[in-house]
């Protein structure tokens, strides 16, 4: 069902496909590709393909095409946030769109109702991202957590018969947790690899991050285990940090093509970094009340943050930074996700923070910006499709009204937000943004 308040938004949103053609007109291209900004270009889009980028010179505007003036802005591929969660009953898709997130890897949450939410932004009944999604995460132990569903697996058996059950319900991928056994994910991992389903997730505590490259996990979420295979001495992880060990791991990484989503954000998260004023961010008011009232109490949490030893704190995300320094050294395709669906997190909103801490870590911006488009499309598959501005490729796009690669944070200023086609102008996200919070 689509929300009400939500109806009239759908309404617009399907208008823009009354003109099939869509023209933005002399405006800076950043394509996605990594090679530099195109100012003075026109991007024309037929349906929901790209039909041609260039010049205004030489890339003329056809006649009958609404014209989405471009002069001073800034055209970028549609932003992938590549791990979040929607467990919450909640709609909160629209508001990935709004931020100009058109694509989402939902890494656990309820698969019937996420399910839902997909088939109806197919059909024109709702609005928001493309959505993939793993369904329930598999698990050694029940979840203690009401959120997110979760298959055990504690024998080689339930690991096969789980695999089975995931392909059954036609899951984009599966999510591995960190308590899962290590006799139960070699097996789930030879059932997944026999059946062609990607699998991603954390490193279980059982075996090593070497083994879950080995294995061919699609991609290593948060960083979790990775110290264990780069330290001397896991007592003494800071002090025992080994440059070559790592320098090996994230070379393997990259030559078994296992791509990492460091979630960096997640990490400044849980050492209380910069905990004050993301704590108060007015934007958190944008969630919906019903999830944030779940929320842990604003004055537990600044008082938790109040105890936090800061250089402890600092030398722990130096530590991360530095990891990503190498994963980029290494080659490794680095995806940017944020954890959005976790507390004090915001979708899209969370993105932005998540990709400005990528710039701080080491990356530069056409990088970052490459972390949450392009190569997020070649990851899922869809590189000849989609995650640039490129002719024939989907015409999903976020229109800035500055310059992301002077300043990262400029993806937050968007002017309007393209995507299966369709365009969602200012006037739309203003009403996504205001009533989402009810």
């Amino acid at each position: 069902m689509v929300p009400v308040r939500y109806t009239l938004l759908v309404l617009l949103f399907a208008t823009a496909a009354s003109a099939a053609v869509l023209a933005i007109h002399d405006v800076t291209v950043i394509d996605g590709s990594g090679s530099g900004a195109q100012p003075h270009s026109n991007v024309i889009i037929r349906d929901s393909t790209i039909e041609a980028v260039g010049p205004i010179r030489s890339t003329p505007v056809p006649k009958g095409a609404r014209v989405i003036l471009g002069k001073g802005k800034f055209v970028i591929p549609g932003l992938w946030d590549m791990h979040v969660h929607l467990w919450h009953p909640q709609n909160q898709l629209p508001m990935y769109l709004a931020h100009g997130v058109t694509g989402v890897r939902d890494m656990g949450s309820d698969f019937t109702r996420v399910s839902q939410w997909r088939r109806d932004i197919v059909a024109n009944k709702g609005i928001g991202p493309h959505v993939l999604t793993s369904g329930p995460a598999v698990t050694g132990k029940p979840s203690d957590d009401p959120k997110l569903p979760s298959l055990v697996a504690r024998t080689p058996d339930d690991a096969r018969r789980i695999v089975d059950q995931l392909e059954d319900m036609q899951v984009d991928f599966i999510k591995i947790l960190s308590n899962v056994p290590k006799d139960a994910f070699v097996a789930l991992t030879e059932r997944a690899r026999h059946q062609s389903i990607d699998f991603a997730g954390h490193v279980p505590a059982a075996v090593s991050a070497t083994d879950a490259v080995e294995s061919r996990m699609n991609s290593l979420e948060h960083m979790f285990g990775l110290f264990r295979v780069m330290v001397d001495d896991v007592a003494k992880p800071y002090d025992t940090f080994s440059e070559k060990k790592a320098k090996a791991f994230f070379e393997r990484s990259a030559l078994y093509g296992t791509a990492h989503c460091p979630t960096l954000s997640l990490w400044e998260r849980m050492t209380y970094s910069n905990a004050a004023a993301r704590l108060r961010d007015p934007r958190l008011k944008r969630v919906p009340l019903a999830i944030r009232t779940t929320w842990p109490k604003l004055d537990e949490e600044l008082k938790k943050s109040a105890g936090v030893d800061a250089k402890m704190q600092q030398r722990q995300m130096d530590f991360y930074n530095r990891m990503v320094r190498m994963m980029k050294e290494a080659g490794v395709a680095i995806l940017a996700g944020t954890d959005t669906g976790d507390p004090y997190t915001i979708p899209g909103v969370t993105l932005y923070d998540e990709l400005a801490l990528l710039v701080k870590a080491g990356l530069t911006p056409m990088e970052a910006l490459r972390s949450a488009t392009a190569v997020p499309a070649k990851f899922i598959g869809w590189g000849d499709s989609a995650g640039m501005l490129r002719p024939k490729f989907d015409a999903d796009f976020v229109l800035l009204d500055a310059d992301p690669l002077l300043d990262i944070r400029n993806v937050s200023k968007v002017a309007g937000v393209g995507v299966r086609g369709r365009y969602l102008t200012r006037v739309a996200i203003a009403r996504i943004l205001a009533g989402n919070a009810r």
